[in-house]
């Protein structure tokens, strides 16, 4: 390795920590928000407290703090008391935890977090780690391609800066599947260049595509199999053109031989995975109107070269222009509806940051136009399709039939894209530096007059509205059918008093457009200086240049990545209280609490990580049938309630509650059935009419606002014996019965009559059977049921595949009743009933992968001799 690539790997490696230091070194957590700003610890804060953990955050990132730490925290409990971390209790009425797959248990640079003894504590390393690995794969990438160190280290540092790393990196599955995608371009570019094969070569390309699938974001698991399919056909054609088709079968089976193995190696996560997704909330086949209104809007290109121009997330709370009523976003919006007509804007920071910087661009623009060798074409081929899967055009939408493209959202494949921004980037470099006076003073000429031409197009629409304040009003009254005060109440939703959003969203995007411009314009000065001077001038003018991109890229990651002074919500006497009454009724199964209010609103982030407590307001992948018999509720109350016909899908669409439930629906008995004995709230009366909500127990919190516990008083126990099983044509009507208002919820179980258990009991009139609870952990559940005639014992947990069960030692069938819960048909004689949890698909997983490492080893000790 010569001095100058060590200078690289080093520089690489210490990169990420211009946005990191704080929560490596410093005494921030690498998350996203502070989730003691919220209900209820706020509620009797300071406002010193409270502006310290409002300080950095970043609403964007929704699911860590709330979701991803909470589940790696449980996690490292579960593998310190020598349990497999597969099943979630906590949630709603339990989840699969390994399945979905975003915790990444199998990854191993998030063992570091996942065994440490405060897992929060160690994220900024683990993201630390997988930027470095970005970046040095990257760098390693285009020096196998032939670029020079110096231009392989610009490349891959503006990749390891760029702005889907930045706005990823908190996600640390998103990041970790992302930052793989040049070490399998690598590992397949190094066994298309040898001269024979290389077992070694063929186990890093295994290794290299199994981390993407390991890291835990199947979205961009997805995108690095096309690009590593699309770069397979590439080598191969290239080989069967220089040289003949035996050598270039040769090659495809060499490159499939790393690919499958990889692919064998992922089945420990992607088989759980693969099984869960179809019993999951989230539809394995996307509807073609889903995808196509998640496409990359053509104006979030900008983001190239202002990438603040439509709102940041890290701006401060009330004044921040909103990303759905953003003026810029609305103006340029293209998305339609199904029927044609004008839809709101998608966009999101973390989905849009594209930059890599101003000079990044400038030279992918000379390596687009001018690069030769080094595959400048596969390169090219890359980013088109990246953008064109992205902005969803013609011809390449049709890709999205395909199964594993349809399940990537458009709007995240030029993301994937920018690795070939940077590769074109390096080419660029290695093109100036390579005594291109004209093509360098061309570049810098065209940069400076676009920089300028930008600064005066981003000041245009603020200069527009100053002149007449309802040009915008009237556009968006066209476009979208709709009345002047529908138009005005969008625009200005949550603004303060006085405070026109329309300026403030034209201010932001003029104040981008000039930081923009500026970087641009120096960009382009540099470029032109690189073209007129010759010798040690002209490198120092490149170098600084580097520097001041690095700088601009440092600044746009830090922004976004400043973490949050606490990562766990804060014990409170609420929190005493809930874990308490946990613990007193846990031979009942625990409890069950959810937040409510008069009227839906967002619920306040923030769980509550309590043995023998489930959270139904947990925010995380959910079944598909858990949340179905509550939408119903919305659909044949909503009108009582004061509510539009589509409350439900708003509350209870995405198989989690993303709202706080209305206090007076939770009189329906069927919160009973599901045992909600708790419910949280930050609104005071709601046990009077007309929510009747239960009376006020434990502690009261008082301060900025109000927080109570209410006590449901009819709430049944987890586990219980009906007296009889109620047979129905469909899950439609087990639906509606659930549903009506007599409900008596203890008194029958409801049952779809081809699921009918055989021998079905005989109904009966006899007093309940007590059900106690022996054993309560996450993958075991033990009953003792004393005797009686009722045989329909019913466990409210969520019926999901992967739960067996015994009576007293014998296997006993689980048939799914009330829709979403478990029955288990009982003797008459007391009786001891265990449930258990093995994730489908893990063990047959983890057999393949063991297979597949033997069978390798014992083809290289094979080849190891053949050789000799």
């Amino acid at each position: 390795m010569s001095r100058q690539d060590r200078f690289a790997v080093v520089a690489l490696v210490l990169l990420p920590l211009l946005w990191l230091w704080p929560c490596t070194f410093g005494d921030r957590y690498f998350v996203s928000y502070d989730v003691n700003q919220f209900p209820p610890v706020s509620t009797t804060a300071s406002e010193a407290e409270l502006q310290q953990a409002r300080a950095g955050a970043n609403y964007d990132v929704t699911e860590v703090p709330v979701w991803f730490l909470p589940e790696l925290e449980y996690a490292h409990d579960e593998l310190a008391a020598g349990r497999l971390p597969t099943w979630n209790p906590r949630a709603r009425a339990g989840a699969p935890l390994h399945a979905h797959g975003l915790i990444g248990l199998c990854y191993p640079p998030n063992w570091i977090a996942l065994f440490a003894e405060e897992p929060a504590a160690r994220l900024g390393l683990v993201a630390w780690i997988n930027l470095a690995l970005g970046g040095l794969l990257a760098f390693g990438l285009l020096r196998q391609l032939g670029a020079g160190a110096a231009a392989a280290f610009v490349g891959a540092a503006l990749f390891e800066l760029s702005g889907p790393m930045a706005t990823n990196a908190l996600f640390w599955m998103r990041l970790a599947s992302f930052v793989w995608l040049p070490g399998v371009l690598w590992a397949m570019a190094r066994i298309a260049a040898a001269d024979r094969l290389r077992p070694l070569q063929v186990a890093a390309l295994a290794l290299a595509f199994a981390m993407t699938g390991f890291g835990g974001f199947p979205p961009f698991a997805a995108t690095t199999t096309v690009f590593a399919g699309l770069w397979f056909l590439w080598l191969v054609g290239m080989r069967c053109r220089d040289a003949d088709r035996r050598q270039a079968a040769r090659l495809a089976g060499t490159l499939l031989l790393g690919l499958g193995l990889g692919a064998l190696l992922t089945l420990p996560q992607v088989l759980p995975s693969l099984l869960f997704f179809p019993e999951s909330a989230r539809p394995p086949t996307p509807l073609w109107t889903d995808i196509s209104g998640q496409a990359f809007e053509p104006y979030g290109l900008l983001t190239w070269f202002m990438p603040e121009a439509f709102g940041h997330p890290t701006a401060a709370g009330a004044e921040r222009v909103g990303y759905a009523n953003g003026a810029a976003q609305l103006l340029w919006n293209t998305r339609t509806n199904a029927d044609g007509g004008a839809a709101l804007p998608n966009y999101n920071y973390t989905e849009y940051a594209l930059t890599v910087s101003s000079l990044g661009i400038v030279l992918a623009l000379l390596g687009a136009v001018l690069g030769r060798g080094r595959h400048a074409g596969f390169a090219r081929v890359g980013l088109a399709v990246a953008l064109g899967l992205g902005l969803f055009l013609p011809g390449l939408q049709l890709l999205f039939h395909l199964p594993l493209v349809q399940n990537v959202w458009p709007m995240r494949w030029p993301a994937a894209g920018t690795l070939f921004v940077a590769w074109l980037a390096a080419l660029g470099f290695d093109r100036v530096r390579a005594h291109a006076p004209r093509a360098a003073v061309v570049a810098g000429v065209v940069a400076i007059l676009a920089a300028g031409l930008m600064w005066w197009c981003a000041t245009l629409p603020a200069s527009w509205h100053a002149a007449d304040g309802d040009w915008l009003i009237e556009t968006l009254m066209e476009r979208f059918g709709s009345d002047r005060a529908g138009v005005v109440n969008h625009l200005q939703a949550g603004a303060p008093a006085g405070v026109d959003r329309v300026a403030q969203g034209f201010a932001r995007l003029a104040a981008a457009g000039a930081a923009g411009a500026a970087w641009l314009g120096g960009a382009g000065a540099v470029r032109l200086a690189a073209g007129l001077l010759r010798g040690r001038a002209r490198d120092a003018a490149l170098w600084a240049a580097v520097a001041a991109a690095v700088l601009q890229l440092g600044l746009h990651g830090a922004s976004s990545n400043r973490g949050a002074h606490a990562a766990r919500t804060r014990e409170t006497e609420v929190h005493t209280f809930l874990r308490e009454r946990a613990a007193a009724l846990a031979e009942e199964g625990g409890v069950t609490v959810v937040r409510a209010t008069a009227v839906p609103t967002g619920p306040w982030p923030g769980q509550l990580p309590i043995d023998g407590l489930r959270d139904r307001n947990y925010y995380s992948h959910a079944d598909a049938r858990t949340l179905q018999p509550l939408r119903r509720l919305f659909d044949r109350y909503h009108t009582e309630l004061g509510l539009g016909p589509d409350a439900g899908a708003l509350a209870a669409a995405k198989g989690y509650l993303t709202q706080t439930l209305p206090a007076a629906l939770l009189r329906h008995p069927w919160f009973d059935l599901v045992g909600l004995r708790y419910v949280l709230t930050n609104e005071a009366g709601l046990q009077a009419p007309p929510y009747l909500l239960g009376e006020v127990v434990g502690p009261q919190l008082r301060g900025r606002g109000a927080f109570f516990v209410h006590e449901r008083p009819n709430a049944l126990p987890r586990a219980f014996v009906a007296p009889r099983i109620v047979p129905l044509a469909d899950d439609d009507a087990v639906l509606d019965a659930l549903t009506q208002q007599d409900l008596d919820p203890s008194a029958q179980a409801f049952v779809v009559r081809d699921e009918l258990p055989e021998p079905a009991p005989d109904a009966t009139e006899s007093e309940p059977r007590a059900v106690t609870f022996v054993t309560d952990r996450a993958n075991e559940i033990v009953l003792d049921v004393g005797p009686g005639d009722a045989q329909a014992l019913v466990l409210t947990d969520a019926f999901l595949s992967g739960w067996t069960a015994t009576v007293d030692g014998a296997p006993a069938p689980v048939t799914r009743c009330n829709h979403s819960q478990r029955l288990v048909v009982v003797p008459r004689r007391a009786c001891r009933v265990r449930f258990a949890y093995a994730a489908p698909g893990l063990a047959a997983g983890a057999g393949l992968a063991a297979f597949a490492v033997l069978a390798a080893l014992a083809w290289w000790g094979l080849w190891r001799r053949g050789s000799r």
